[in-house]
Protein backbone atom coordinates (compact mmCIF):
# COMPACT_ATOMS: atom_id res chain seq x y z
CA UNK A 1 0.00 0.00 0.00
CA UNK A 2 1.37 3.41 -0.97
CA UNK A 3 1.56 6.06 1.70
CA UNK A 4 -0.77 9.02 1.29
CA UNK A 5 1.46 12.11 1.07
CA UNK A 6 0.55 15.27 2.93
CA UNK A 7 0.93 18.58 1.14
CA UNK A 8 2.79 20.99 3.42
CA UNK A 9 1.59 24.56 3.00
CA UNK A 10 3.61 26.31 5.71
CA UNK A 11 7.23 27.39 5.74
CA UNK A 12 9.43 25.83 8.41
CA UNK A 13 10.04 28.05 11.47
CA UNK A 14 13.45 29.72 11.84
CA UNK A 15 14.52 27.71 14.89
CA UNK A 16 13.72 24.45 13.10
CA UNK A 17 15.68 25.61 10.04
CA UNK A 18 18.71 26.24 12.28
CA UNK A 19 18.54 22.65 13.47
CA UNK A 20 18.39 21.32 9.93
CA UNK A 21 21.28 23.56 8.82
CA UNK A 22 23.23 22.17 11.81
CA UNK A 23 22.30 18.65 10.73
CA UNK A 24 23.55 19.47 7.20
CA UNK A 25 26.78 21.06 8.47
CA UNK A 26 27.69 18.08 10.63
CA UNK A 27 26.66 15.41 8.13
CA UNK A 28 27.55 16.97 4.78
CA UNK A 29 30.13 19.61 5.70
CA UNK A 30 30.29 23.21 6.88
CA UNK A 31 31.36 24.62 3.52
CA UNK A 32 29.32 22.35 1.23
CA UNK A 33 26.32 23.98 -0.46
CA UNK A 34 25.18 20.77 -2.16
CA UNK A 35 25.52 16.99 -2.07
CA UNK A 36 25.15 14.40 -4.82
CA UNK A 37 23.93 10.82 -4.49
CA UNK A 38 27.48 9.62 -5.12
CA UNK A 39 28.73 11.75 -2.21
CA UNK A 40 25.91 10.48 0.03
CA UNK A 41 26.91 6.90 -0.77
CA UNK A 42 30.53 7.84 -0.03
CA UNK A 43 29.46 9.10 3.38
CA UNK A 44 27.75 5.76 4.03
CA UNK A 45 30.98 3.96 3.09
CA UNK A 46 32.91 6.26 5.48
CA UNK A 47 30.47 5.30 8.24
CA UNK A 48 31.26 1.66 7.56
CA UNK A 49 34.98 2.39 7.81
CA UNK A 50 34.47 4.15 11.16
CA UNK A 51 32.14 1.43 12.46
CA UNK A 52 33.24 -1.83 10.76
CA UNK A 53 30.91 -3.89 12.95
CA UNK A 54 27.85 -2.43 11.17
CA UNK A 55 26.03 -4.43 8.50
CA UNK A 56 27.36 -3.05 5.18
CA UNK A 57 24.34 -4.05 3.09
CA UNK A 58 21.94 -2.54 5.62
CA UNK A 59 23.87 0.76 5.78
CA UNK A 60 24.14 1.09 2.00
CA UNK A 61 20.46 0.16 1.49
CA UNK A 62 19.49 2.73 4.11
CA UNK A 63 21.64 5.38 2.42
CA UNK A 64 20.00 4.74 -0.97
CA UNK A 65 16.51 4.69 0.55
CA UNK A 66 17.21 7.89 2.49
CA UNK A 67 18.55 9.66 -0.61
CA UNK A 68 15.34 9.04 -2.55
CA UNK A 69 12.63 8.92 0.10
CA UNK A 70 13.88 11.33 2.76
CA UNK A 71 16.23 13.79 1.13
CA UNK A 72 14.42 14.03 -2.21
CA UNK A 73 10.77 13.50 -1.16
CA UNK A 74 10.43 10.18 -2.98
CA UNK A 75 11.73 11.39 -6.33
CA UNK A 76 14.37 9.56 -8.34
CA UNK A 77 17.12 11.97 -9.34
CA UNK A 78 19.34 11.87 -12.42
CA UNK A 79 23.04 11.00 -12.04
CA UNK A 80 25.02 13.97 -10.78
CA UNK A 81 21.93 15.72 -9.34
CA UNK A 82 22.91 18.24 -6.68
CA UNK A 83 20.71 18.60 -3.62
CA UNK A 84 21.33 22.04 -2.14
CA UNK A 85 21.28 22.86 1.55
CA UNK A 86 18.14 24.98 1.06
CA UNK A 87 16.37 22.13 -0.76
CA UNK A 88 17.46 19.76 2.02
CA UNK A 89 15.85 21.98 4.68
CA UNK A 90 12.61 22.25 2.69
CA UNK A 91 12.55 18.51 1.92
CA UNK A 92 13.14 17.64 5.58
CA UNK A 93 10.20 19.88 6.51
CA UNK A 94 8.03 17.93 4.10
CA UNK A 95 9.36 14.61 5.46
CA UNK A 96 8.69 15.34 9.14
CA UNK A 97 5.14 16.38 8.29
CA UNK A 98 4.32 13.06 6.61
CA UNK A 99 2.21 10.46 8.46
CA UNK A 100 5.02 7.88 8.23
CA UNK A 101 7.68 10.06 9.88
CA UNK A 102 7.25 8.86 13.47
CA UNK A 103 7.31 5.22 12.38
CA UNK A 104 10.50 5.79 10.35
CA UNK A 105 12.09 7.62 13.30
CA UNK A 106 11.16 4.72 15.56
CA UNK A 107 12.71 2.18 13.17
CA UNK A 108 15.92 4.18 12.80
CA UNK A 109 16.25 4.64 16.56
CA UNK A 110 15.79 0.89 17.05
CA UNK A 111 18.65 0.26 14.59
CA UNK A 112 20.94 2.68 16.43
CA UNK A 113 19.99 1.02 19.72
CA UNK A 114 20.78 -2.44 18.30
CA UNK A 115 24.25 -1.18 17.39
CA UNK A 116 24.86 0.31 20.84
CA UNK A 117 23.19 -2.35 23.00
CA UNK A 118 25.15 -5.37 21.82
CA UNK A 119 24.31 -7.34 24.98
CA UNK A 120 20.57 -6.70 24.40
CA UNK A 121 20.05 -5.34 27.91
CA UNK A 122 17.39 -2.87 26.77
CA UNK A 123 19.44 0.20 27.64
CA UNK A 124 22.68 2.06 26.91
CA UNK A 125 24.99 3.30 29.66
CA UNK A 126 26.49 6.77 29.91
CA UNK A 127 29.91 5.40 28.85
CA UNK A 128 28.46 3.64 25.78
CA UNK A 129 26.59 6.78 24.74
CA UNK A 130 29.66 8.96 25.31
CA UNK A 131 31.88 6.66 23.21
CA UNK A 132 29.38 6.70 20.34
CA UNK A 133 28.73 10.43 20.42
CA UNK A 134 32.17 11.88 21.12
CA UNK A 135 33.25 11.43 17.50
CA UNK A 136 30.86 14.19 16.43
CA UNK A 137 29.90 16.14 19.57
CA UNK A 138 31.67 17.97 22.38
CA UNK A 139 31.78 15.96 25.61
CA UNK A 140 29.85 18.55 27.64
CA UNK A 141 27.07 18.56 25.01
CA UNK A 142 26.94 14.75 25.14
CA UNK A 143 26.61 14.97 28.93
CA UNK A 144 23.71 17.46 28.62
CA UNK A 145 21.94 15.24 26.10
CA UNK A 146 22.46 12.11 28.21
CA UNK A 147 21.20 13.84 31.36
CA UNK A 148 18.04 14.92 29.50
CA UNK A 149 17.57 11.39 28.12
CA UNK A 150 18.12 9.76 31.52
CA UNK A 151 14.93 11.05 33.13
CA UNK A 152 15.14 8.54 36.03
CA UNK A 153 18.83 9.38 36.71
CA UNK A 154 19.72 5.68 36.57
CA UNK A 155 22.79 6.13 34.36
CA UNK A 156 20.95 4.30 31.57
CA UNK A 157 18.87 5.34 28.58
CA UNK A 158 16.32 3.23 26.77
CA UNK A 159 15.36 3.01 23.13
CA UNK A 160 12.14 4.86 23.99
CA UNK A 161 14.12 7.77 25.46
CA UNK A 162 16.37 7.92 22.38
CA UNK A 163 13.33 7.82 20.10
CA UNK A 164 11.78 10.69 22.05
CA UNK A 165 14.96 12.74 21.55
CA UNK A 166 15.14 12.06 17.81
CA UNK A 167 11.48 12.89 17.27
CA UNK A 168 11.89 16.05 19.36
CA UNK A 169 14.91 17.12 17.31
CA UNK A 170 13.07 16.77 14.02
CA UNK A 171 9.66 18.06 15.08
CA UNK A 172 10.08 20.73 17.77
CA UNK A 173 9.88 24.24 16.36
CA UNK A 174 10.05 26.47 19.45
CA UNK A 175 12.18 25.21 22.38
CA UNK A 176 15.56 26.71 21.51
CA UNK A 177 17.22 25.82 24.82
CA UNK A 178 16.43 22.11 24.99
CA UNK A 179 19.46 19.75 25.10
CA UNK A 180 17.97 17.55 22.36
CA UNK A 181 18.67 20.40 19.92
CA UNK A 182 22.34 19.44 20.27
CA UNK A 183 21.91 15.92 18.87
CA UNK A 184 23.84 16.82 15.73
CA UNK A 185 26.02 19.53 17.28
CA UNK A 186 25.79 23.15 18.45
CA UNK A 187 23.17 25.05 16.46
CA UNK A 188 24.47 27.17 13.59
CA UNK A 189 23.18 30.66 12.88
Amino acid sequence: MTEQKVIVTTDPPKHWCRKMRTHWKNNVGPDKCYITEEEAMGRARATLEAYPELDAKEIMDHARHSWVNDLNCGMQTPPGYRLTREQFVQNMWVMVNQPSFRQRASEMTAKVMQHLDKEKKGYVTRDQYLRMSKKRLKEDDVEKIFDALDETKSGKITCEAMEKAHIFFFTDTTDEGHPFNLLTGPLVD
